[in-house]
């Protein structure tokens, strides 16, 4: 079995950095990477390299991994379905665990796409638990969330059933260009362009956008236009944080709301680091076929999360444009999977095509 590494993982796992000459079939084959989260935990995200299954667990130890992992992975099969015997052969024919670094740049876009979805989870989870110190109130809110996510299951089955069929092919969907560029100092310049429907909320949009620069979404955003005179964003009353009362919520506020009217539009990611994008609404055309979207174009590398800002990422970038410096070793450590990883459009899109639109009511021929 053939575990490809992010150089940082490799570094933890304290295995040499060399690829191996014969690697086995790709089913035996995954991508690998980790995270920490605020309180120290470590986490592991997994994809095989050709049916994408996605495994994810949290590690005590890097001393533990592969232990860890073969228990993880089995369980996983067990959950699927798989019987004893199926999970036995798979271990058997994989052989023994190696390791090596990432060779697949369309995998590993996919594996940064699954870290950042289970990044964002467990920041979730941990805001839930933060409210919920007694627990007894976290046993209520469990069963709670459980029957409520019950119900909402039942409603699904009984919407799609009454809901009338679409043909795709025959959708015309209103859809506008986005130019985003994101602000930096000095001559560096981080663009992308998008091809979006115009009937979605402000909160698909941010998706889009986490995608499309390579965010992790682990901080509070917003959106602002008529300069600063509407803000929309994520409602956080249930997390205890005060926001103005005339803010309006990301996911009943549609693009159509504003466009075309409004041409620019401004992104705010991390209130500390305070990444700011600007958005230049384009032209709007219909085109037939369901809702998707699309990155058209773009340019330059997005700073590596949690730099500090524009201001330290130019310092960041100094440093490490100077293999003489002393802090040089240090910071590429830190930043080395996630430094001038340039721009993929492939990759992107790659990532984009797993959205999913409800075509817009009364668009089709």
């Amino acid at each position: 079995m053939y575990i490809q590494c992010t150089q940082k993982l490799l570094a933890k796992l304290e295995q040499p950095y060399g690829v191996l000459p014969n690697p086995p079939e790709p089913f035996f084959c995954w991508h690998a990477s980790f995270f920490e989260d605020d309180s120290g935990h470590l986490y592991v995200v997994m994809m095989n390299d050709y049916t994408g299954d996605e495994v994810f667990f949290e590690l005590q130890s890097f001393k533990d991994f592969s232990k860890t992992m073969l228990e993880e992975m089995r369980l996983d099969m067990e959950d699927a379905g798989a019987s004893a015997k199926e999970i036995s052969a798979y271990f058997k024919t994989a052989g023994p665990v190696m390791f090596g670094p990432t060779s697949d740049s369309s995998a590993v876009g996919r594996l940064s796409g699954f870290t950042r979805r289970m990044r964002s989870f467990v920041e979730k989870m941990q805001n839930l638990m933060d409210m919920l110190g007694d627990p007894q109130q976290r046993e209520v809110l469990t069963s709670a969330l459980d029957q409520s996510l019950a119900i909402i299951a039942e409603e699904q089955k009984h919407l799609i059933a009454e809901s009338r069929p679409i043909d795709l092919e025959n959708e015309i969907t209103p859809m506008v260009a986005l130019d985003v560029e994101l602000v930096l100092t000095g001559k560096k310049r981080v663009k992308r362009s998008f091809l979006v429907p115009l009937h979605i909320p402000f909160g698909t949009l941010h998706t889009i956008l986490q995608i499309g620069f390579g965010w992790y979404d682990s901080h509070l955003h917003e959106f602002s236009l008529k300069q600063g005179a509407v803000i929309i964003g994520t409602e956080l009353e249930h997390l205890g944080v005060e926001q103005d009362d005339d803010m309006l919520d990301e996911e009943t506020t549609m693009l159509s709301d504003f466009i075309p009217k409004e041409k620019r539009i401004e992104y705010l990611y991390d209130f500390g680091d305070s990444w700011q994008h600007i958005i230049k609404v384009g032209k709007i055309k219909n085109v037939k076929g369901g809702p998707f979207v699309e990155c058209t174009g773009g340019e330059g590398s997005t700073p590596p999360e949690d730099c500090g800002g524009m201001y330290a990422y130019d310092g960041l970038c100094a440093v490490l444009s100077d293999p003489s410096h002393e802090d040089y070793d240090e910071l590429f450590e830190w930043a080395g999977d996630d430094f001038d990883v340039g721009f993929d459009q492939d990759l992107i899109n790659d990532e984009l095509k797993e959205l999913q639109f409800i075509p817009y009511p009364g668009s089709s021929l």
